[in-house]
């Protein structure tokens, strides 16, 4: 027995055979009988729209704008890689090969330029701009270029760490605390390897992440050892907060005593960090190389949150108030709300339609400007700032209502107008470059060792 099929359904399935004798003559009058029923129904009209209303337009919910915006955008010469750094009002860039500039924030335009080309570390305060050339350090005035002091450094690879009146000077064999105003030493600490990841200054103590898995504490105020820690491997980022020291290494975070140098928690996340740890009162910010920021109770180690940022991260973070700060891969900086984790904004160069490579990026005091050093594909480089947006201007369109009328043969004595400031009425001097800079031969000074 061959089938129930004909010669031509030979090898067909039981389902197909069945579907295939449905003949479209009676289904097609099943659909007539049901579109002449449903003519018949009756048609029930649309509700009256009360008089006087309209109907609302629809709701359009547009991009958050973030509190930074473009300011400008320009070529850099240079071909090979150049060191950032920012102050209130001036932007510099430095490099192996590359002179010191001074920019303007607000225009990009150069003011000064010191004619070293050999710089290796460069950090800024609101008004000195320091920097290793060689085996000397320099610290100059921000706004005019001028020499503050000069001095020689005491090892191989000296990084820059300034911060609260202070600089640290840390080299491949000591680490050095001077006061960045006059350059005076303060003490001098030997190091038993070189660093692995950029010093952290805290209110009492200096921490320190070597390459032999090391971590040191030294009192701020005297250099003293208070404490060592020992790790699997060299840690890649190293933050000092209140009570506890924070350390990446390997996709894990750990916390230790900050008296005593005990792990209090460790996180291992499995991924790579990026960048440095971020930490505030009572939570740690971590950026990572999957896409993400992860929240942490600095007390405990729970995991608070995971915020998605889109691209990888690059660099920071870095807070300002309570927004986040990530500079993205692509160029970009990510602004989040560090309590809710919600998107504040994306701060980018507008219309611009050439993919960007982000080589370096930094923050200004108080987070006034975002800087970038950016790599077309056919290899030029940009350097890009941000600004902070001003507050919205409040506009009133209340009339004025003035006072009554004096009376018929009365006088009145109007107020003298308020005095002006001398400053007001004097122009601002021009600026002119300042005189290259040679390095000068340092006077000796003891260092304590």
């Amino acid at each position: 027995m061959t089938g129930l099929g004909s010669k031509d359904e030979t090898g067909v399935s039981w389902e197909h055979r069945y579907y295939k004798r449905v003949k479209q003559s009676a289904h097609t009058r099943c659909w007539g009988v049901l579109l002449a029923f449903g003519l018949q129904l009756p048609a029930v009209p649309a509700p009256p729209q009360p008089a006087g209303q309209s109907v609302p337009p629809p709701v359009t919910r547009q991009a958050p704008q973030a509190p930074w915006e473009s300011a400008w955008s320009l070529p850099l010469t240079s071909s090979v890689d150049v060191m950032l750094a920012a102050s209130n009002d001036h932007i510099f860039t430095a490099g192996a090969g590359v002179a010191l500039e001074a920019r303007l924030a607000t225009s990009g335009d150069v003011v000064w330029t010191h004619t070293l080309a050999t710089w290796q570390a460069l950090a800024t305060t609101g008004t000195v701009v320091l920097g290793v050339s060689e085996d000397h350090a320099y610290a100059l005035d921000a706004a005019t270029g001028a020499t503050r002091w000069v001095t020689q450094t005491t090892g191989a690879n000296t990084r820059l760490v300034a911060s609260g009146g202070l600089l640290l000077m840390v080299s491949d064999a000591d680490v050095l605390l001077r006061e960045i105003e006059t350059g005076a030493p303060l003490w001098n600490a030997a190091l038993t390897a070189p660093p692995s990841a950029p010093a952290s200054l805290g209110t009492e103590s200096v921490s320190l992440a070597l390459r032999d898995g090391s971590i040191v504490s030294l009192d701020l105020a005297t250099g003293a050892p208070r404490w060592r820690a020992s790790l699997a491997g060299p840690p890649t980022a190293i933050t000092t907060g209140s009570t506890s020291v924070y350390v990446a290494l390997d996709g894990t975070v750990y916390a230790l005593d900050n008296r005593n140098g005990r792990e209090r928690w460790s996180f291992r996340l499995r991924v790579p960090i990026a960048g440095s740890l971020v930490v505030d009162e009572s939570t740690v910010y971590v950026a990572l190389l999957d896409n993400s920021l992860r929240v942490f109770d600095a007390g405990s180690g729970a995991m608070r949150r995971t915020d998605a940022l889109g691209h990888r991260p690059a660099a920071g973070p870095w807070m300002s108030a309570t927004t986040l700060l990530v500079a993205l891969t692509t160029g970009e900086f990510l602004a989040v709300d560090s309590t809710t984790g919600r998107l504040v904004g994306r701060i980018h160069l507008p219309d611009n339609p050439v993919s960007q490579l982000l080589e370096k990026a930094t923050v200004g005091t108080d987070a006034g400007w975002l800087v970038t050093v950016t790599i077309a594909p056919g290899g030029e480089r940009r350097l890009s700032a941000y600004r902070r947006r001003l507050p919205a201007a409040v506009v009133t369109t209340q009339e004025a209502v003035g006072g009554a009328a004096p009376a018929p043969g009365t006088t009145t004595t109007s107020a003298p107008p308020a005095p002006t400031s001398p400053e007001a009425q004097v122009p601002a001097p021009a600026v002119t470059p300042a005189p290259a800079v040679p390095p000068a031969t340092p006077r000796p000074f003891p260092v304590p060792r």
